[in-house]
């Protein structure tokens, strides 16, 4: 399933699609790295690279998505190994692929966030296409 939602692998880093698009654009990056747990275990030249494609994502889902600004999350209570969520926030509703997209909680936590927005696969797919095809171009 994971795989299904990867976009792209950069250099030390994968970057998936959240399953859950009620914040469009919502992508985690994941490292290469099968044993990491926490962000501050990291070494320098994986930090280093997190900001580097981490720069490229933010830029990416900028250009597609404009949005108001971002949440960044690196909780790991769910799923241990890290992963940093890269969270596109928006202060009014936004009208993609025939979707209506609404940030209910803007001004607030990201979380707790709406797990019954559902969107079916071939748009979800199309959100994982659209932001590849804009990280090449970032690249």
């Amino acid at each position: 399933h994971y795989d299904l939602l990867k976009i792209i692998e950069l250099n030390q880093w994968s970057v998936y699609l959240h399953e859950n698009q009620c914040y469009l654009g919502r992508v985690y990056m994941m490292p290469h790295e099968g044993d990491l747990l926490d962000f501050f275990d990291m070494n320098e030249a994986l930090y280093q690279d997190f900001f580097t494609q981490g720069q490229k994502v933010k830029r990416a889902l900028s250009h597609l998505y404009q949005p108001d600004k971002f949440n960044y999350a690196a909780l790991g209570n769910v799923f241990p190994k890290l992963h940093v969520h890269i969270i596109p926030r928006y202060h009014a509703p936004r009208t993609q692929y025939g979707t209506l997209f609404m940030d209910d909680r803007w001004g607030q936590n990201y979380a707790p966030y709406n797990k019954q927005f559902k969107i079916n696969q071939a748009i979800l797919f199309k959100i994982r296409d659209d932001i590849k095809e804009a990280l090449h171009g970032t690249l």
